[in-house]
């Protein structure tokens, strides 16, 4: 179990070199100058090189092995995975099919009344409030497009 928690923290510090130097490429900025494109993704990058680095100092600092737990206990463990996977699959396959707001509504009303079971008020005030302010934010304000699917369910959302 300790090498893979070893590896795992020597594969998060590489993957965030990585994402540092194609940051670096793209502009990161400096102190007085506007911020270019790859800011963000850099100290992201750094946070998650940091974050790989104190796990891996952790580990050969405590000495201790961990003990073996077992990933899903029992099956309701694996139920509630499928049940996230299949709607966050659904999610993707109906974006491409009727765009990002239609499978929106969908996937937050199916996602928050079966697999959160909540209450019908807030299933229905959150399956329509998010696409609509997702709409506004990102289309009206930002004027950034979201994908608009091959079927036109709602109209002036495509």
């Amino acid at each position: 179990m300790r090498k893979i928690e070893i590896l795992t923290a020597l594969g998060f510090i590489a993957f965030s070199l990585a994402v540092m130097g194609e940051a670096n490429k793209v502009g990161v900025g400096t102190p007085g100058k506007a911020f270019q494109p790859g800011f963000f993704p850099f100290w992201l990058g750094a946070l998650l090189g940091l974050c790989g680095t104190v796990q891996l100092v952790r580990l050969f600092t405590t000495g201790a092995r961990a003990s073996y737990v077992p990933f899903f206990h029992d099956r309701t463990a694996w139920v509630s995975v499928l049940k996230v996977v299949a709607t966050g699959a659904a999610m993707l396959i109906l974006t491409y099919l009727v765009g990002f707001y239609t499978a929106a509504i969908v996937y937050i009303f199916v996602y928050l009344r079966f697999v959160g079971r909540h209450r019908w008020p807030a299933v229905f005030i959150m399956s329509l409030g998010i696409p609509i302010a997702s709409h506004i934010i990102f289309e009206q304000v930002l004027q950034i497009l979201l994908p608009q699917g091959i079927f036109s369910v709602i109209p002036y959302f495509g």
